[in-house]
């Protein structure tokens, strides 16, 4: 595993463009993103990810689209694995080799 994980958290505010998510990950060269706020599908946010080279877990509530939740997106060649949603909309697992990666909004 790299020695320098970059991470961000970024609270998306519901937009649909995701504050600029893409542009954001590319500038800075980030490994990890916790997002909050999220109002878009696992299939949404992968078409905007997937071609630049990430992989997504989103936890919204699809009954309740007015409900924001949140998203994990790493890099695809990071193994990251186990992807859970503890909290409906809420909180999310993950786990990078010995790492637990925990998301909260």
């Amino acid at each position: 595993m790299k020695s320098n994980i970059r991470f961000l958290t970024l609270n998306v505010g519901m937009k649909k463009n995701l504050a600029g998510l893409t542009n954001i990950l590319v500038n800075h060269k980030l490994d990890i993103a916790f997002l909050q706020e999220v109002k878009v599908t696992d299939e949404e946010l992968e078409s905007k990810i997937g071609g630049i080279g990430y992989s997504c877990k989103v936890n919204i509530n699809v009954e309740d689209a007015a409900k924001p939740g949140t998203a994990i997106v790493w890099r695809s060649s990071l193994p990251v694995k186990d992807v859970t949603n503890l909290v409906a909309c809420r909180a999310q697992v993950a786990c990078l080799e010995d790492y637990v990666l925990l998301n909260l909004y």
